[in-house]
């Protein structure tokens, strides 16, 4: 059976976010990680899923409330792929002054980058790419297209977001579940995906951006026709993400701080939703 967590992380001021599959093939797939807040994504693989190592880690994109623990995790756990993204962010020791962040995660990601850790690294920069062993794991890659990962590394104020990774997962048999992750993929990059017709189409919606308003696109939630929306965030308040609503209900409106780590059960015929807290 695939499990899929979208973890707790994140405290009540700040947002983060974590999410892990672990595949019936047995391989554990990590989306950005955190090491702060609720939840700590390396404590827990080792305590909850008894693994100490990861088959393939994904960082959507170069912010650090994607990257908090990386150097923990990347030091305890033997992690054989990393998923990056073209970008051309730089950063410098004294930029980590008076913030909540390590300048040791951004130190190991650029270690991993450069090939220093034996990890092998994977670009991929343009959608639809596809690879023997993430293909068989249900995941595809729709955004960032090069255009988008240009974009991003030619405005130099820049956030990045126009090259976040939007990625598919799709359960062993189509009709078990799909789940669209958006990372922190920009209004760009979600015009683009509705522009080019993209399938989104998905049963289960992570909001991008961890549901803010600034980045609700009405036209992409309709696209996608979700059951379910999970809102990874550090807001206790559901009003907060009215703007989905209308399309899944409060129920169906998972929101992390308020409903814990979220899991998705993916059976042979289908899926279900757990959570934490109801």
């Amino acid at each position: 059976m695939t499990i899929i967590y979208v973890l707790d992380v994140g405290d009540d001021t700040d947002d983060s976010f974590s999410a892990i599959i672990k595949h019936n093939s047995s391989r554990l797939t990590v989306i950005d990680c955190s090491n702060w807040g609720k939840e700590n994504t390396t404590d827990f693989i080792i305590e909850n899923l008894e693994r100490e190592e990861v088959w393939r880690f994904i960082l959507t994109h170069p912010d650090m409330d994607h990257m908090s623990g990386l150097h923990e995790l990347s030091t305890t756990l033997t992690v054989h792929n990393f998923w990056d993204t073209g970008n051309n962010k730089k950063l410098r020791k004294g930029d980590f002054d008076y913030t909540r962040w390590n300048y040791e995660d951004w130190a190991e990601y650029q270690r991993i980058r450069t090939g220093q850790t034996g990890t092998h690294v994977h670009m991929i920069n343009r959608r639809g790419f596809e690879g023997k062993y993430w293909t068989n794991d249900g995941i595809s890659f729709l955004s960032p297209t090069k255009p988008l990962i240009n974009s991003a590394n030619d405005n130099p104020n820049t956030n990045y977001h126009d090259l976040s990774y939007v990625i598919m997962y799709v359960g062993p048999k189509p009709e078990c579940v799909s789940i669209l992750f958006m990372g922190e993929a920009s209004l760009k990059a979600q015009d683009d995906l509705i522009k080019k017709e993209v399938n989104i189409e998905a049963d289960v919606l992570v909001a991008p951006h961890h549901g803010s308003k600034n980045n609700f696109k009405k036209e992409l939630v309709e696209r996608v026709d979700p059951t379910y929306v999970i809102v990874p965030s550090a807001s206790r308040n559901k009003t907060d993400f009215m703007d989905y609503w209308p399309y899944v209900g409060f129920e169906k409106l998972l929101v992390t701080a308020v409903n814990g780590t979220i899991r998705i059960a993916v059976r042979g015929d289908g899926y279900g939703v757990s959570t934490d807290y109801e």
